[in-house]
């Protein structure tokens, strides 16, 4: 069991975890980083949250027998949103384009085809080579994850 927490913690995948979320400048948006500051301090766990006194905003998102496509009351604070989906970020045609692109070029390797300009053809990994081909599909899998998480990052 030991030896396989170890090679878990010494894998790539954790690593570029570990990375992506103490690099990340969203890390300031942890509510247990932001307990555990405030605990360290000495200050009141609760001064962490938002104050009382704002409104969330609650968005539904609709069953799907329901025909209504969208039921918007923005009458009172604290209303509710309801959407057959969550609303997408409104995007310029350029960055649907680059957006449709990638996806393309992502489930392109998803689902097997590779295009030249992927990485391990380029640099003619023999790494890649010597993966078995569950460990493969994990690796599109990742990286179409990425592209998927850059997306929703950069739009």
């Amino acid at each position: 069991m030991d030896i396989q927490i170890t090679q878990f913690l010494e894998s790539q995948g954790f690593m570029d975890y570990l990375e992506r979320c103490i690099m990340s400048e969203d890390s300031s948006n942890n509510l247990l980083d932001k307990l555990q500051d405030a605990t360290g301090r000495g200050q009141n766990p609760t001064t962490i949250f938002p104050s009382q006194s704002v409104e969330p905003e609650i968005i539904t998102v609709a069953e799907p027998d329901v025909g209504d496509a969208v039921n918007l009351c923005h009458s009172e604070p604290g209303s509710r949103h309801c959407y057959k989906q969550f609303p997408s970020t409104v995007r310029t045609e350029e960055q649907e384009e680059k957006r449709r692109s990638i996806l393309a070029l992502a489930s392109g390797a998803h689902s097997g085809r590779q295009n030249p300009s992927s990485p391990m053809l380029a640099n003619g990994d023999s790494k890649a080579e010597s993966l078995s081909s569950m460990e493969r599909a994990a690796e599109r899998e990742l990286m179409v994850l990425d592209i998927k998480v850059k997306l929703q990052v950069t739009s």
